[in-house]
């Protein structure tokens, strides 16, 4: 059994403060009794790493990450099980949808690559749905515990240039701000490859939100020949069999 470090018991003290002060009408008393297994010594010291082992940070974070969750899954779905049949039972075309997906193999720094193609978008689903799969996704690399240490890289990459009806401010702001605020887990990289056509309206939101949470020197854009952009992500410890076959990779995902 893994011992409790000083760090982590002041984390359980923070922790106790704040459910029995009444912040967040108990969400955290709630949270831990129907979730017991996301305040073990594994997920308490990534939201610790997260924060830099401030646990008074640490301990804001789980309770932003709580009432976010009960906002964005609904009161009845909220401390379910991360699953398809139970938290995200209602998602079905947002699972398949192919806007999110996890790429098979890391990078050469050991970290997760995700896939992000808007053009994948759905109109038959919301962006409430497509960010509850977000969160799903981040919630398996949060499982992983290399992935816990060396954090994830985001790769952009719309397949079709059909992408302007996903591009809205507000699914920008709430993504970054999970990335950025909530989850913990460390976004080492984000890339943008051949960017679509409405490239020059979402980027500067971009660069803002990610400005604010000190993630604006982790943002690369990458145009010109699949040649091109392979170098470029080899030049960040993304070599090509990592990546999807759409950007000229070895990587399979299936669409």
């Amino acid at each position: 059994m893994t011992a409790r470090t000083p760090a982590l018991n002041q984390l359980e003290k923070d922790l106790i403060n704040i459910a029995t002060s009444g912040r967040g009408e108990g969400i955290i008393s709630r949270a831990s009794e129907a979730c017991p297994q996301l305040f073990d010594v594994a997920h308490q010291t990534a939201f610790l790493q997260a924060e830099d082992y401030n646990s008074g940070a640490a301990a804001e974070r789980i309770l932003r990450y709580w009432e976010e969750r009960t906002k964005l899954f609904g009161e009845n779905h909220a401390f379910l099980p991360l699953s398809q049949r139970a938290a995200l039972s209602n998602d079905d075309i947002a699972l398949t949808s192919g806007v999110f997906q996890l790429l098979p193999q890391k990078d050469s720094a050991g970290r997760t690559l995700m896939m992000f193609d808007p053009s994948q978008f759905s109109s038959d689903c919301s962006s409430d749905s497509m960010l509850r799969v977000l969160w799903y996704m981040m919630h398996i690399i949060l499982e992983d515990p290399i992935s816990r240490g060396n954090g994830f890289v985001l790769i952009v990459h719309p397949t079709t240039n059909d992408s302007a009806k996903t591009m809205n401010l507000e699914f920008i702001f709430r993504g970054i701000s999970f990335i950025g605020d909530i989850m913990p887990l460390k976004l080492r990289g984000l890339h943008i490859c051949h960017p679509c056509t409405t490239y020059t309206y979402y980027m500067p939101a971009i660069k803002l939100a990610c400005h604010k949470r000190n993630m604006h020197g982790r943002i690369f854009v990458h145009i010109g020949t699949n040649e091109h952009v392979l170098q470029r992500m080899s030049e960040n410890g993304i070599p090509s069999e990592c990546l999807p076959s759409d950007l000229g990779g070895g990587a399979y995902i299936d669409h």
